[in-house]
């Protein structure tokens, strides 16, 4: 214990001694340590970290693909054939969302628009996830008058301050009294894609005989899988069962596959690839910190061989040595720690402001993060300390002695050691620095798709009417009042209504039958559709390419007419002008069809769900005629004036104020989408630079302590008329060398790493042959400039001085 502490005391005294060494030294592995710690954390938040369900190997995602969708969801009678046909699940659960308006009796109060999942009541079985108050529901509320809720965890605290005797209250949801039968964990979350809004509460999901349909998908389902069945068990059981209902309903069913997903791989998401190539990028990172900071040793090792050498005079035997360093470089790596603990928090806290709160997992810094951080440390340690620690120790007092020393083998072997570890950093810097300059690139490309729209100064406002208060008259007359409120606003420039707002994680999507192409020639004719009101084609700037717009005439009891959008005119009425035409929701074998629309105009194509999707065939029907209780306020703005977006804010609560209104940007919903590329890229163009960065100061801290140790021998050259020039020829040309070498190593490894971020990119390749020549070109130049600054110093040598110099 003595021996420790008198190594301690020694090892703080020598880095006290070089202050600049010990920060150089601490901030160069606390750059990378910080990284690797805060992205340690999200993977363990994702990917590693027990899902809060009993059991979760079991349960599944059940998906209907279609086509290049894998992932589609499923209509209330096919889930009802999959529960009565599997041999395979012990329980399984459709889920849909819905918004409710939850209004106080409390004077003033205002009303407060939740997120609500519709869930069959097997759901709670199926995730076996036990309330925290009260219980779940059951298969007794599985009616349709069973106003029955529980709450999240994060609902009951906020809006009912934990009152634990919540449970039996009722409260005001869409003006009916819904009664609290329990509340859930804190650790409790929806299992399922993960949605832009977080869940508030579950109410029972129950369908008419009218609700039962086929046509219509909209339900996702979950499922838990019997004791001892497989997943590859379960999934050719429903291949069976999908085969069976392709077979009785081929127009609803046909071309399509039920696919099971593991719930913590749907969870994670597309998430899982892009977190692994982080932690994989930071690790990187941290093996170029280790390089830099092992040269920063050897550096320092070589000014300390004179006290080396009077240690082993003294009797200090290489172990001895060894460990005394090595307690150095510990001391070092728990400060660079410390540093980089509190660089994560930063970091953790820019990772929740770039990815939207849907998508967001609980990251923390806890105990399973913090004993990954103290492992790293010790490892760390070792990495940049043991080989300068071993190459110290075998000093001899015979070399340190010599005055001709610097040219010993030993020398010459430690400058080999520290050259390669600076082509490894080279090359590394490399590796990221493509990696990053092809999702830069890719998302680039991806935001500059053109959308259809234009979202720039537009504020929108989901809006759910409760149906015992709305008929569908006060709906009509809820949508034209707030319409005409908000074009009497200064500083509105148009505004209109959708029910199904791109970008706004819901979507509706209908089979549909074209006149006179009943047998359609080209395969099932679907469509999304959408209903509008008011000026929302102009507030969305969707362009009207043929016919006209909706107006105001299109009014209930008019003609039904409809838009289409350019992609579905090509692709149904290829040869033929769409106008005048006629279609319906619905099949041509349907007992009871819908109206048929005629259409009246064809409109630019838009984007629904994401910046990299195809464009789609859309339909858009007039709100009045087709009216809804569920849709979107749009309204453009002259510009982004406090004193207009306020006033927007609050104009809807003047037509009902118990109506609750939330109004934010639309640009909002489109970053959201782009989250997840926004957040790679950023991320590793960061530590790309970082390590360029390190990788620059590392060539130039070589090069620079090369030059010190050859004074004598550039003193000699000068001496012997070489001239200004030829002494920075001949640095740059060693710094070059090593630079280059790092540069060849980095394309080739980058070549074969780059082949991960694959399903990554958009529409660049993994060999984009921009990014492989522009990276070397600036890494050429930085590392030509930090060879040139040691380079001019070299050149400035008086060689008098340089050869009395011992």
């Amino acid at each position: 214990m003595d021996t420790i502490r008198q190594d301690l005391i020694a090892a703080i005294r020598s880095l006290k001694r070089s202050p600049g060494f010990t920060a150089v030294v601490v901030g160069t592995l606390a750059i990378a340590i910080g990284p690797l710690t805060a992205i340690f954390s999200v993977v363990d938040a994702v990917l590693l970290r027990p899902l809060p369900f009993d059991r979760p190997d079991r349960i599944v995602q059940v998906w209907v693909g279609e086509g290049s969708a894998p992932h589609g969801p499923t209509s209330s009678a096919n889930f009802i054939d999959w529960r009565a046909m599997n041999r395979s699940f012990e329980a399984i659960a459709a889920e849909d969302f819905a918004s409710y308006n939850l209004t106080s009796d409390a004077e003033g109060a205002r009303p407060e628009r939740l997120r609500g999942a519709v869930v069959s009541p097997s759901f709670f079985r199926v995730v076996g996830t036990r309330a925290a108050l009260g219980r779940g529901l059951t298969v007794d509320d599985e009616r349709a008058d069973a106003h029955v809720a529980v709450l999240s965890y994060g609902l009951w605290t906020r809006r009912f301050a934990g009152d634990v005797h919540i449970v039996g209250r009722e409260i005001l949801l869409d003006g009916t009294r819904w009664q609290i039968v329990g509340v859930m964990p804190a650790t409790f979350t929806f299992p399922g894609p993960l949605v832009e809004e977080s869940i508030d509460l579950w109410t029972p999901l129950a369908w008419s005989p009218s609700d039962v349909q086929r046509g219509m998908r909209r339900y996702g389902v979950t499922a838990r899988l019997r004791p001892g069945v497989t997943l590859a068990q379960a999934q050719s059981d429903l291949d069976r069962v999908g085969a069976r209902l392709a077979a009785d309903y081929p127009t609803d069913n046909g071309g399509t596959r039920i696919r099971l997903v593991p719930i913590r791989e749907e969870l994670a998401g597309g998430a899982r690839r892009a977190l692994l190539v982080l932690l994989g990028a930071v690790v990187l990172l941290l093996l170029v910190a280790c390089a830099n900071a092992a040269n920063l040793m050897l550096a320092r090792a070589a000014t300390r061989d004179h006290e080396m050498s009077i240690r082993v005079a003294l009797g200090a035997g290489r172990g001895r040595i060894v460990r005394q360093l090595l307690t150095e470089t510990g001391i070092l790596s728990t400060l660079a720690t410390a540093l980089g603990v509190l660089a994560a928090l930063w970091i953790i806290a820019v990772y929740g402001a770039l990815v939207p709160i849907g998508t967001r997992a609980d990251v923390s810094l806890d105990g399973r993060v913090l004993g990954f951080v103290v492992t790293t440390a010790l490892a760390t340690g070792l990495a940049f300390g043991l080989v300068p620690a071993w190459r110290a120790s075998t000093t001899t007092v015979g070399q340190s002695l010599r005055r001709d020393g610097r040219s010993s083998t030993a020398t010459r072997a430690r400058r080999r050691f520290s050259s390669a570890l600076v082509v490894f950093e080279v090359a590394i810097a490399v590796v990221l620095l493509v990696g990053a300059g092809l999702l830069v690139r890719s998302f680039g490309r991806l935001t500059g798709n053109d959308v259809g729209f234009d979202a720039r100064e537009t504020y929108v406002a989901r809006i759910s009417l409760p149906s015992a208060r709305y008929t569908d008259d006060r709906a009509r007359q809820f949508v034209n009042d707030g319409l005409s409120r908000l074009r009497e606003l200064r500083g509105v420039a148009r505004a209109g209504v959708v029910d199904y707002l791109p970008f706004g994680q819901s979507d509706l999507h209908l089979g549909m039958t074209i006149e006179g192409q009943e047998r359609a020639p080209h395969g099932k004719v679907s469509a999304h559709y959408r209903s509008i009101a008011g000026d929302y084609l102009g507030a969305m700037r969707i362009p009207l390419l043929r016919g006209r717009a909706l107006t105001p005439m299109d009014a209930s009891g008019a003609p039904l007419v409809a838009l289409v959008s350019q992609t579905m005119a090509r692709r149904y009425w290829p040869n033929e002008n769409p106008i005048g035409q006629r279609i319906r929701v619905g099949s041509a074998t349907d007992a009871d069809p819908s109206p048929w629309l005629t259409v009246v105009g064809v409109v630019g194509d838009v984007k629904h769900w994401s910046f990299a999707e195809a464009a789609e065939p859309m339909v858009y029907a007039s709100l009045e005629q087709r009216p809804t209780r569920n849709f979107t306020f749009v309204a453009r703005l002259d510009g982004e004036h406090a004193a207009t977006v306020a006033s927007v804010r609050e104009v809807l609560f003047t037509v009902d104020p118990e109506q609750p209104v939330t109004w934010q940007p639309f640009r909002e919903l489109l970053n959201s989408s782009v989250a997840e590329p926004r957040f790679r890229s950023a991320f590793i163009a960061g530590f790309g630079i970082l390590a360029l960065t390190l990788a620059i100061v590392g060539l130039y801290g070589l090069i620079s302590f090369g030059v010190t140790q050859r004074t004598r021998e550039l003193g000699v050259r000068v001496a012997l008329g070489a001239r200004h020039g030829d002494i920075v020829a001949l640095v740059v040309r060693e710094g070059m060398r090593l630079a280059l070498a790092g540069i060849l190593f980095g394309v080739a490894g980058a070549f074969l790493a780059t082949r991960l971020l694959q399903g990554m990119l958009y529409h660049v390749s993994a060999t984009d042959t921009v990014t492989f020549i522009a990276v070397p070109l600036v890494l050429m130049t930085t590392a030509a400039i930090a060879n040139y600054l040691p380079a001019r110093r070299a050149a400035k040598t008086d060689p008098v001085t340089a050869l009395a110099s011992p």
